[in-house]
């Protein structure tokens, strides 16, 4: 099988997976860790792609890390590199936001987690940077050069964010095929059309950022960072702030405030014209 084919499979069987494993899991230890059902599927679908991509490795033509752009002696900085630019960007979003009047400061409810929000959010940035501009971005650029490479790989990137499980979706009781109901509903996102705005405006730019910050750079730590410190800017300013008037349009959240969306974009294109001069070298 050709690794675009074996590709498709891959998300096939980590959607299955979820599906199948998701209420098991929820039966065993629901008792002790008292999410709701959703919360079991969303997660069990990270664990799913995570195990499922050891299994395919040599199967997508792999077979080193560098192949993926993961350099490990470089990877570090890369990565801190990156989160000064990512935070860098939502201060100055969240910076516009306040000289605009749009949002206030009122103070975080419990300072004590940002540790462990930081480490968080550097945990998922690494998993979605490693499967999509690492994994999937090798992947596309072999099979359909560089540019169809980067279109797929931003075009899967932003799918793959509107598959969420509904957060009102909590059976009481979970019966054997709630995670297939649960992946099911995932999908219906793409059934609404108020989706299309500025919140796929952003993943778009977002996409397109981070792969030419691997492809500049050579390496997925710049990626990783620039990822974890916009989500973790992000996250500050949601829990940090709030907004003047619900209505505004600078008001809106970060992931789809037209301020993200400037900014995103300037970066972007300074990313591209770098690529146009260094890149190819």
């Amino acid at each position: 099988m050709k690794p675009a084919s074996v590709l498709l499979l891959y998300l096939v069987l980590i959607f299955c997976t979820a599906a199948v494993v998701s209420p098991l899991v929820f039966w065993l230890v629901g008792g002790f860790v008292q999410w709701p059902f959703h919360r079991y599927v969303d997660r069990i679908l990270m664990i799913s792609a995570a195990a499922w991509l050891v299994f395919f490795w040599k199967s997508f033509g792999l077979r080193t890390w560098a192949e993926v752009n993961i350099l490990w002696r470089t990877l570090p900085s890369g990565v801190v590199r990156g989160m000064v630019v990512g935070l860098l960007v939502a201060g100055m979003i969240f910076g516009l936001m306040l000289g605009f009047h749009a949002r206030v400061w009122v103070g975080l409810s419990n300072p004590a987690l940002i540790p462990i929000m930081i480490l968080g959010f550097l945990i998922l940035a690494c998993f979605e940077e490693g499967l999509f501009r690492g994994v999937a971005q090798t992947i596309f650029i072999r099979q359909f050069g560089l540019v169809g490479g980067v279109i797929l790989t931003t075009l899967v990137f932003v799918v793959m964010h509107f598959v969420k499980v509904p957060s009102d979706f909590s059976p009481n009781p979970v019966h054997w095929y709630s995670g297939w109901v649960a992946i099911g509903l995932s999908l219906s996102a793409f059934s609404k059309i108020g989706w299309l705005g500025g919140y796929l405006n952003v993943l778009v730019l977002l996409g397109g950022v981070l792969s030419l910050c691997v492809l500049n750079f050579r390496s997925l730590g710049p990626a990783i960072g620039v990822h974890a410190g916009l989500i973790i800017g992000q996250h500050l300013i949601e829990e940090g702030s709030r907004s003047v008037d619900a209505s505004g349009w600078l008001s809106q959240p970060m992931n789809a405030n037209p301020l993200t969306q400037v900014l995103l974009a300037l970066l972007l294109a300074l990313l591209f014209f770098r690529f146009l001069r260094h890149g190819k070298n």
